[in-house]
């Protein structure tokens, strides 16, 4: 990584530390910040102040792009985050520059690139800003984008533009290259750096694009608002026509066309945009200022489109209004009362409220934070929590809806509305922003259609920053009411303490993206406090226990399921009757493989709440413990008949028809699993389980490749590893193996299926590899008796390992009701031990109940026969 010259803002030479331009030194050079910058308490920010901060404090991750002001991608120490490092040489005119920068640093708006800071020193200005990772409009623009796409960059183009004209500051470049989208394809107006307050002097006729600039700025006049719509104007009208308005080949062409009005025509273009809309457009780029349409009537225009486009309109709605009058008047009487649906169809807004209504899978993301305050995240994380378990309760109860855990969805890599409709179908995304003011925060929420992405609804209100559950409560109203739920009430916040309530509320945040170094650790010390504030806090204890719990999965080790106990009998002592410690019990139970207290305690509560899916979830999970697989097929199917769409649901009951050799069946679940969401890699590597079961190695192998590419996993890369394995590649084997080892270390079958392949080509490692893969088995199956699967395998490890006696007390504990695979496991433990009768019974028996018969056959690691002996054996 590269350092800035704290003098001159220039790269520093990354052996001597000195400057490549003006040869200053800058060790032991660093300059005292002057002033923290904070935002305002109004809607708009105060003007960012200017500081004497080190420059080579920033590190240098890349050079963007150089010219009159180079732009650096950089990290910025001091709040640990990416900023875009915008360094002015100094000229003439360095104060101009700065009050410029001030004056756009005072945007906020989630269209905007924020200015974080002003650095000014003797020779360089330097302008912190907002990083954007994504691609510029002028990208976009050489691929395909579909109408929604551009009907939604148009309005929040508009939308960007609108509120830097009521803060008086005006663009005076907007460009293609100005435009960009961030990961989640939100767009982001760049270099307000070079705007003036209205009615300024103006420079744009020096640092305008010819092709984008209005005719008055040729002409020598001051910039204004109508300036920056022309430019709006040339913008759009490229976006919708792939072609330019202006288009000569040289300035001088150009500046022609532009000042005696020589636009291209857009209703020449095919744009598929209503009349009204493209002479809007086209009148943008008038050459008279003041005839130029209002913004406002754009916005207007565009949000009617993007409405329109999230569901086609109807025969009726395409008519033009002369034949509507027509028609009417030759139908009306009695035929009208029988045609009303038809003559008189719903109103955009009618379809609107009908499209949401028969949404039935809703996800919530957190709100995008403008001002990228921890703080802020934190809370934005915890109401995504908060508002996925309210709302989800409301549309269980209340409409038949189904509201994604926000579990589930903080597993995205990419939160964004894109991936959360890929990976669970989501019909309807409740997301928006947050922006810190002061003693408010202003939000704006957001119900998106998961499919296109269009805005459907759009609230923005202010909440109180030292009132969290108001704020919550504030939040979940509104969702409701954009939802077109009935009017409900949030829980209560559960505790009278303000201080307990808001250390509740940091955990939860930190509960959200669990994956993130520390949060785990630091909601288990929130939630703790919270509880040392108000004892009887049962929600605090509750989630303190599905914390540790989440601690436990990730490491495995025991003491965070003691912790799990431990955190129950504490709540079981404050609130011995409350239906949560018998939930918790059930969950510890079933961990610790004490599967008939799980069902007992989950048929009680199946009793008390028969529609809550997830109690029938679990019952299922508990009797296929018990091996009881036709008692937990019907517990599977009673949940999705309640949640007919759930996708983990379909996951596990397509596991279970798996793990039954059932593969026909379960490659029917998890193609249903793939048309509800097309981007599972669960349904994928499910799909490649199943086919490998039946014998169809071909199809098998793509589905995992395509699983595994969707979302590189430990698992993933263990089963492209197997296929290997068995088509004799041993050395490709190995390879994925120590892939799928190197992302979950504590993964006793990779680790055994490394020792396998290691076996064959007689590696020094092998005995070793075993020792491991048998030590890990032992550590699961301690935490849970009822694990078939660890038990037989680690059999199987001890035996390869010469532990006879050990691995022969395991064995002799198997009962009728092990599994294909675990009779399979079983037969190869008794062969590594040279016990060849017990051997063949064993896998007999696996063939019996659905283990392949080829590649048990086939296997190469049977010790005592080949292939021809073993084929003889089980044929007789």
């Amino acid at each position: 990584m590269s350092k800035l010259c704290h003098h001159c803002g220039s790269l520093l030479d990354a052996m001597s530390a000195k400057c490549t331009h003006c040869n200053d030194s800058s060790i032991d050079a660093d300059l005292e910040i002057t002033q923290v910058i904070t935002p305002g308490c109004d809607e708009v920010k105060e003007a960012a102040h200017v500081t004497q901060r080190n420059l080579s404090d920033f590190e240098v991750l890349s050079t963007v792009s150089g010219g009159f002001a180079t732009i650096l991608k950089a990290k910025d120490p001091l709040l640990d985050r990416i900023v875009a490092l915008k360094l002015v040489p100094n000229t003439d005119n360095q104060s101009d520059l700065v009050q410029e920068a001030k004056l756009a640093s005072k945007l906020s708006h989630p269209n905007i690139v924020t200015i974080h800071e002003v650095i000014q020193n003797d020779e360089q200005l330097a302008i912190v800003m907002e990083w954007v990772d994504g691609d510029s409009l002028k990208a976009k623009l050489a691929t395909e984008i579909p109408l929604k796409e551009k009907a939604s960059i148009a309005l929040q183009l508009c939308n960007a533009i609108e509120y830097a004209h009521q803060n008086a500051i005006l663009h005076c470049d907007i460009k293609p290259d100005n435009i960009m989208f961030d990961i989640h394809n939100q767009l982001k107006v760049l270099d307000f750096g070079l705007s003036h307050v209205l009615g300024g002097e103006s420079q744009a006729a020096t640092i305008g694009s010819p092709a984008y600039l209005a005719p008055e700025l040729y002409l020598g006049q001051n910039a204004s608002k109508e300036s920056d719509l022309f430019a709006l104007g040339a913008v759009l009208f490229e976006l919708f026509s792939d072609d330019k308005a202006f288009d000569g080949k040289s300035l001088d062409v150009i500046k022609a066309q532009i000042t005696t009005g020589e636009a291209k025509n857009l209703a020449d273009k095919d744009t598929q945009l209503p009349e009204a809309l493209v002479t809007l457009i086209q009148n943008l780029l008038l050459v008279e200022p003041s005839k130029r349409p209002l913004l406002s009537d754009l916005i207007d225009a565009f949000t009617d489109l993007n409405q329109a486009l999230v569901q086609k309109p109807n025969w009726w709605q395409r008519r033009a209004p002369w034949q509507k009058v027509t028609i009417s008047a030759m139908l009306l009487g009695v035929m009208a009362v029988l045609l009303q649906p038809i003559l008189f169809p719903p109103s955009n807004q009618q379809i609107l409220e009908k499209r949401i209504s028969e949404n039935k899978r809703i996800a919530v993301l957190p709100l995008q934070n403008i001002n990228d305050d921890p703080q802020v995240q934190l809370f934005s994380q915890g109401l995504a929590v908060t508002l996925s378990t309210e709302l989800g309760k409301v549309g269980r109860e209340k409409t038949n809806s189904w509201v994604i855990p926000s579990a589930e969805v903080a597993k995205l890599n990419n939160l964004t509305v894109s991936d959360v409709y890929s990976r669970y179908g989501a019909d309807l995304v409740l997301t928006g922003s947050i922006q810190h003011l002061g003693s408010q925060r202003l939000i704006n929420l957001e119900l998106i259609d998961g499919a296109s992405g269009v805005a459907l609804k759009q609230q923005q209100f202010k909440v109180n920053v030292k009132d969290l559950f108001a704020s919550n409560q504030a939040v979940f109203e509104k969702a409701i009411t954009m939802l077109n739920w009935p009017k409900s009430n949030m829980a209560s916040k559960g505790t009278e303490f303000d201080g307990a309530y808001k250390h509740y509320i940091a955990a939860i945040g930190y509960t959200f993206r669990s994956d993130q170094a520390n949060y785990i650790e630091n909601a288990i010390e929130q939630f703790n406090q919270a509880i040392d504030l108000d004892e009887l806090y049962v929600d605090a204890y509750v989630n303190l226990a599905a914390t540790y719990l989440n601690k436990f999965h990730n490491t495995k080790d025991e003491q965070w399921l003691n912790q799990y106990e431990q955190t129950i009998n504490q709540l079981a002592k404050i609130e011995p009757t409350h239906t949560q410690v018998r939930y918790l019990s059930h969950t510890l139970a079933l961990r610790r493989g004490e599967a008939e207290k799980a069902s007992k305690l989950l048929k009680a509560l199946v009793n008390e709440n028969p529609e809550n899916e997830y109690l029938h979830f679990e019952l299922a999970r508990a009797y296929q413990q018990l091996k009881e697989n036709t008692l937990a097929e019907q517990s599977y199917k009673a949940a999705l008949k309640i949640v007919p769409n759930h996708w983990k649901g379909l996951n596990q009951l397509g596991r279970l028809y798996y793990r039954t050799a059932q593969y026909n069946k379960a490659i029917l679940v998890y193609q249903q699993l793939i048309d509800l969401t097309p981007k599972n890699k669960s349904a994928f590597i499910g799909l490649s389980a199943s086919y490998y079961g039946k014998g169809e190695l071909k199809s098998a192998l793509a589905y995992a490749k395509e699983g595994n590419r969707l979302n590189p996993t430990a698992r993933g890369f263990s089963n492209i590893g197997g296929f290997h394995f068995i088509l004799g590649q041993y050395q490709d084997a190995i390879s994925a193996y120590k892939q799928a080892i190197k992302l979950d270390k504590n993964d006793y079958m990779s680790w055994g299926n490394l020792a396998d392949s290691y076996w064959l080509i007689k590696h020094p490692e092998t005995n070793a590899t075993y020792k491991q893969a048998a030590d890990l088995t032992e550590k699961v199956f301690s935490i849970n008796k009822q694990n078939s699967r660890a038990k037989l395998a680690w059999a199987y490890y001890k035996a390869r390992i010469g532990e006879k006696a050990a691995a022969m007390k395991i064995l002799d504990s198997i009962s009728h009701k092990e599994n294909a695979t675990e009779f399979y496991l079983a037969a190869q433990a008794y062969d590594a031990l040279d016990e060849s009768e017990r051997a063949v019974k064993k896998l007999k028996l696996a063939i019996k109940k659905g283990y392949p018969k080829e590649e048990a056959i086939t296997s190469p690691l049977w010790k005592n026969w080949n292939e021809r002996e073993l084929r003889s054996i089980i044929v007789d």
